[in-house]
């Protein structure tokens, strides 16, 4: 394939066999299953999902693979490209549950797993993505990698580390290495619990990693030290405790006890 890459759209292709059919495999598409691809690239991942999907929806924004695509897709009447942006396309294009499965170009990886995961037809994720992400998707309370993006996967699915890829896999190889994460989807885990506002107190207890729960609390609601005090220890934390101790269950927890007495 004579192709220029472009660096800005973050192409790194792959097109390793064993990985594409393992990446398939780790998304459990079978042929009953719908699926959306983002970065189609130059549909080698495609091809082996629209070989195992009933339907394939995929994404490209570069107009020069077009070509590449039609050529790979041509024995896929299954399979349909839409040549747009998927985080801008609102446009509903589907009725029926799907599979979200792909490639992500890295720059656009946690926007683009969270417009799918809130979905309400999304049924399951699957991307290959940069390592270091991937980490932070399958952290546990208490470690580094643990945030934000980890507890808004937890409270409606599990996240599931399938494969490591190394960079040496694609064209042009990265700089990092890349991972695989399944996301199985469950809407019903929390059942009952007001996600929006557990994320709001989430992000709060982010804003500054390094200070306490306390003083995140004190800024972002507006309370006084001696109240975030007290809100902590009527949900059972210590007032020097961070806010990446704090399992999903936890803030749950502490966003009952937070907003039964603000």
């Amino acid at each position: 394939m004579n192709f220029k890459h472009k660096k800005s759209l973050g192409q790194n292709f792959l097109n390793d066999p064993f990985i594409l059919v393992g990446v398939a495999e780790d998304a459990g598409v079978t042929s009953e299953d719908t699926v959306i691809e983002v970065g189609t690239g130059p549909a080698t991942l495609t091809s082996v999902l629209a070989s195992r999907a009933k339907r394939v929806i995929t994404y490209e924004v570069d107009e020069r693979l077009v070509p590449e695509i039609e050529k790979a897709l041509e024995i896929y009447p299954n399979a349909t490209l839409r040549l747009k942006d998927a985080m801008s396309d609102d446009e509903p294009i589907i009725d029926e549950p799907f599979k979200f499965v792909a490639n992500i170009p890295y720059y656009i990886t946690t926007p683009l797993v969270m417009k799918y995961i809130e979905h309400p037809l999304c049924r399951s994720i699957t991307v290959m993505i940069q390592k270091e992400v991937a980490d932070r998707f399958v952290a546990r309370a208490g470690t580094a990698d643990y945030g934000v993006i980890t507890i808004a996967i937890d409270l409606v699915g599990d996240a599931t580390y399938t494969r490591f890829v190394p960079r040496d896999k694609f064209t042009p190889p990265p700089k990092v290495d890349s991972a695989v994460v399944h996301i199985e989807v469950n809407r019903d885990k929390y059942a009952g619990v007001d996600i929006a506002r557990v994320m709001k107190v989430v992000k709060c207890a982010f804003t500054m990693r390094r200070k306490t729960l306390v003083n995140n609390l004190t800024s972002g609601y507006g309370l006084t030290r001696d109240k975030a005090v007290e809100i902590l220890s009527l949900a059972g934390f210590d007032a020097n405790i961070r806010g990446e101790r704090l399992t999903t269950e936890d803030f749950i927890h502490l966003t009952d006890i937070l907003y039964a007495n603000i």
